[in-house]
């Protein structure tokens, strides 16, 4: 039986590192993994989404919507929510 890596796959399904679907596969991708981090760290502190939308003074929805990735949110709320958990966000900006 042949494997391949994962790398692998994603160079032949999804596109190779650069390309526009790969670059937003990679987006996509890292948007989920910080809305998961995020849930994953305010049920740490077992905050329910009310609770913490109350601490943030953003809506519940917001809540939702950045731990489900299900649209734009803006840069001001995610760090407010951030900031309610006591948490940082760091990040590169590549040319």
């Amino acid at each position: 039986m042949k494997t391949a890596s994962f790398d692998d796959l994603l160079d032949k399904y999804i596109g190779l590192p650069g390309t526009s679907k790969r670059n937003k596969f990679d987006q996509k991708s890292m948007l989920f993994i910080l809305g998961v981090q995020i849930m994953q760290i305010r049920q740490d502190q077992s905050l329910t989404k009310k609770r913490l939308s109350k601490i943030a003074g953003v809506s519940k929805s917001m809540i939702s919507k950045i731990e489900n990735n299900l649209g734009k949110v803006r840069l001001g709320k995610l760090l407010k929510v951030l900031n309610a958990l006591n948490a940082k966000l760091y990040f590169d900006i590549e040319v």
